[in-house]
């Protein structure tokens, strides 16, 4: 066949060739998918973070001393002055409206940490040539960007949800008095009015979130513009070591013909790009499967060896064996058709 590299020479450059440039891009690409799945697992410990974090703080100074009000995710509010305080509930102070958006956002957390875990952990396994097959691959897609919309979403409610909210609930007409309370106007904001100093806005749960939803679009746009190129064509998968079969019939082997260093070869890089992520395991494990349909009966004795004894196509096929790509009985199916002509 044109192209293809004879003799033992030939066989260890382009085993050589092969293995270096495999374990260069191997590398490059789990190290770059395990960045990102690094980074959503971090999403989701900030996640966790942000239930038990304060997501609004007000605090008052004045001559008296301090005061410090909490507003968290879920049904709890904190109050704490100089002379002491403690934990109330949203429904307490007056504001329940306001303590259905935190229930609302402490159960989108959960939600968003959960979905964070899980595309973290599906990122590590698919850069180690797990759990990639197409459906899953599509599953961990629309996981990730599902946690990117309820982070983006969780981030805008307290502010945008807030301030309206207080003021509907209006507790002891508050929000109507001369002067109202900050929770009554912005979610961000200072204020001095004499010896009374004022500052609110966002706690560390709020910024946690916001932080979160930086680091899945983050993700996500490494999975989508990055990590994953489009899968190749079944002609630019062949090495560069050789040239592209020319023909239909050297593309796909009749059966029963003996087995060619070009489908190994092609079989080999298919691997490579399998374990890397940039084409589903299903395409490496469909063209495993058509040289092995191709091989003659196991009762079926070709009429004579091949001569001289194809050395290059069985260091690759030996090399594909060892490093688990064929089982035993795969590696003695494709041994057979590589030393026979039938």
């Amino acid at each position: 066949m044109s192209g293809t590299i004879s003799g033992p020479t030939g066989a260890s450059s382009a085993s050589e060739s092969i293995s270096t440039s495999g374990t260069r891009s191997r590398l490059s690409a789990r190290a770059k998918s395990d960045l990102a799945s690094t980074a959503g697992l971090l999403a989701a410990l900030l996640a966790i973070v942000a239930t038990i974090a304060p997501w609004w703080v007000l605090s008052t100074s004045d001559p008296g001393g301090t005061s410090t009000v909490s507003f968290y995710a879920g049904t709890s509010v904190t109050v704490y002055t100089t002379g002491g305080g403690g934990a109330t509930t949203y429904s307490a102070i007056g504001v329940p409206t306001v303590g259905d958006l935190y229930t609302a956002i402490l159960a989108g957390l959960v939600v968003l940490a959960v979905l964070a875990g899980a595309v973290a952990v599906h990122g590590f396994a698919a850069a180690r040539g797990r759990w990639g097959s197409p459906r899953l691959r599509w599953m961990g897609r629309a996981g990730l960007l599902s946690a990117v919309l309820l982070a983006l979403l969780l981030a805008l409610a307290a502010p945008l949800a807030q301030s309206p909210l207080y003021q509907h609930d209006n507790p002891k007409d508050a929000c109507s008095s001369a002067t109202p309370p900050p929770a009554c106007g912005s979610f961000w904001g200072s204020s001095d009015q004499g010896a009374i100093a004022n500052v609110w806005g966002a706690g560390f749960g709020w910024w946690a979130d916001a932080v979160a939803t930086g680091l899945l679009a983050a993700m996500l746009f490494f999975e989508v513009a990055v990590a994953a190129p489009p899968v190749p064509a079944p002609s630019a998968v062949a090495p560069t070591v050789e040239s592209a079969p020319s023909s239909k019939e050297e593309r796909s082997p009749k059966p029963g013909g003996p087995l060619s260093i070009v489908d190994l070869r092609r079989l080999a890089e298919l691997k490579r790009l399998s374990d890397t992520g940039q084409v589903p395991p299903s395409s490496f494990q469909e063209a495993k499967q058509r040289l092995l349909d191709a091989a003659p009966p196991a009762d079926l004795a070709g009429p004579n060896p091949r001569t001289p004894l194809p050395s290059e196509e069985l260091s690759l096929l030996k090399r594909l064996h060892d490093s688990g790509a064929l089982t035993d009985e795969e590696y003695e199916i494709l041994e057979r058709r590589a030393l026979l002509w039938i």
